[in-house]
């Protein structure tokens, strides 16, 4: 984890940026895969017919980034909503 003390937090604060560029970067490509799934097939056919495991790992992953980018834009100043 970074350190956020005096001497740090220009360093702290542009590693924590660089970070987040990454993450929106890997969200841009899961995004697309799941967009090509959609556009492939019917969601009743994918709730219905797709393997259990593999729906409630991507349900609990897409789960954990709402709630989190969730909080993150409920403490961003209003301005930058």
């Amino acid at each position: 984890m970074a350190s956020w003390d005096e001497g740090g937090d220009r360093i702290a604060i542009l590693q924590m940026n660089a970070e987040l560029k990454e993450a929106q970067l890997e969200l841009l490509s899961a995004q697309c895969a799941m967009d090509r799934l959609r556009l492939n097939y019917p969601a009743g056919s994918v709730a219905r017919h797709g393997q259990r495991d593999v729906l409630q790992k991507a349900w609990a992953s897409a789960n954990a980034l709402y709630e989190y980018y969730d909080g993150l834009h409920k403490r961003a100043p209003e301005h930058d909503r």
